[in-house]
């Protein structure tokens, strides 16, 4: 990182400092904490901070929202994928227990790119004892998902797992706020 780079802060989407992004992503067996994640950005975040005439927004940038329709001509949707974890301030990776090839291909590809903010938080569901492991489990705790931090949240209704999406916002939140002099993704003339 460029010393010029403020410690713990992060990147805006545009001139002015006020947008920062969130790009949300999860397979369809997650979609209940897509959608709680969501309504925690735009209600804890985004109405708090208009209501007190903060300039800062966090606009949810859903994956499935646009994955079906823009892929570039000749890219794949995992080029998209890290195009939109690049432009965005922060990128959230929402894991239950499956784990696609295109969702693990995408990881690999933002896992060490130092312009994606990334965070990934993982929702299990309770296993027996000597149950197999799952897909996701493999992958972070595998040698391929060396550098990808992630959270795990056990009972995705219990109030450890609110308190950790919770944090995970407050971080996101208090790193927008140290981001003055952060280059933009996009500069506006």
């Amino acid at each position: 990182m460029a010393s010029h780079i403020p410690t713990g802060s992060l990147r805006p989407h545009t001139t002015g400092g006020s947008t920062f992004p969130v790009f949300l992503s999860s397979a369809d067996e997650a979609m209940q904490f897509r959608n709680r994640v969501q309504g925690l950005v735009q209600k804890s975040l985004n109405s708090q901070l208009s209501f007190r005439a903060w300039l800062q927004t966090f606009p949810v940038w859903r994956w499935e929202e646009m994955a079906a329709t823009t892929v570039p001509a000749g890219g794949s949707a995992n080029d998209l994928f890290v195009q939109k974890a690049r432009e965005s301030s922060v990128t959230i990776v929402l894991l239950r227990d499956r784990l696609r090839p295109g969702t693990k291909d995408e990881l690999m590809a933002v896992k060490d790119d130092p312009e994606v903010e990334l965070k990934v938080l993982w929702f299990p569901r309770r296993r027996l004892r000597f149950a197999p492991e799952t897909e996701v489990q493999r992958f972070l705790f595998g040698p391929d998902a060396k550098n990808i931090f992630h959270e795990k949240l056990a009972r995705p209704n219990s109030e450890d797992a609110w308190q950790t999406l919770a944090a995970n916002l407050i971080d996101v939140l208090l790193m927008a706020l140290r981001s003055d002099g952060r280059r933009p993704y996009v500069s506006r003339v």
